[in-house]
């Protein structure tokens, strides 16, 4: 993997071990990185949602409509979190759809969006109300029992 943003420094701060002083390094802003593309703001809908959770997980401003997610350092993992954010969203993609359409608007082609997107709500099947168990009720019946035989 490359690192998404590079920080040039003169000398590297050491701690009193002569260790890397991580703390002390420069933290990067939030900031677009240098990329070739030059920016493009995202269209109102879905490409400004889209953008906005990309900023959300990168933790970079000013995300532009053709920009690369990768090359502004998103990866597999974080794939999984912008399609777990998107689908709170309404919209619909998978972590290959980003993979295979890597920009906004590359993404906006594709993506589905459902403006009656519903929060799911338990109910039991049965029409039966959930009781809670006491720690000793629970014990009790995880317990082996020798009418019931051993598991």
């Amino acid at each position: 993997m490359i690192p998404a943003i590079f920080i040039p420094l003169t000398t590297l701060p050491l701690n009193n071990n002569g260790k890397l002083d991580r703390n002390a390094l420069p933290k990067p802003d939030n900031n677009r990185p240098q990329i070739q593309q030059k920016y493009q703001p995202p269209a109102p809908g879905i490409a400004t949602t889209i953008a906005n959770t990309w900023t959300q997980i990168l933790g970079i401003h000013n995300i532009g409509a053709n920009d690369n997610f990768f090359e502004l350092g998103g990866d597999s993992i974080l794939t999984i979190q912008v399609v777990s954010t998107l689908a709170k969203h309404g919209i619909t993609i998978t972590p290959r759809n980003i993979f295979e359409h890597q920009t906004i608007n590359e993404l906006t082609t594709i993506a589905t969006h459902n403006t009656n997107t519903p929060t799911p709500t338990p109910t039991p099947q049965n029409n039966t109300p959930l009781v809670e168990l006491t720690d000793e009720e629970l014990a009790g019946l995880l317990r082996p029992d020798s009418n019931r035989g051993t598991p």
